[in-house]
């Protein structure tokens, strides 16, 4: 069976976070186990295992525990201004059978001093 991972970005503008990135149907378990060619999916993933290296110990599919999720200074791609962000994390089976999400909200201070848009 298949998992698959739908993954947003949102920038915060003024009280309220617009999506900048959007990423849909990644082949978790794929990504999982042999990475992927999408560059900014194994950074998401290198941020994840850095924050709990014990998370992409587990067999997929299967039950994922994400408990204290944090994440490092200096994981993050500099590619990204300064500002607070929102990132949202969907996982759902092939049958679109929704099974389970989490968001993390963060700050980045970055060099770059534009913002989206």
């Amino acid at each position: 069976m298949q998992v698959e991972l739908n993954w947003k970005l949102l920038f915060k503008y003024g009280m309220i976070y617009r999506e900048v990135m959007y990423l849909s149907r990644i082949d978790f378990c794929q990504a999982f186990n042999f990475g992927s060619t999408n560059k900014l999916v194994n950074q998401i993933f290198s941020m994840m295992k850095d924050s709990n290296p014990n998370i992409f110990k587990l067999r997929c599919p299967g039950p994922l525990n994400i408990t204290n999720l944090y994440i490092k200074t200096g994981t993050m791609l500099s590619i990204f201004p300064t500002g607070d962000y929102k990132t949202s994390f969907e996982w759902e089976l092939e049958n679109k059978t929704f099974t389970g999400s989490f968001e993390i909200i963060f700050s980045i201070n970055s060099p770059i001093k534009d913002t989206f848009g």
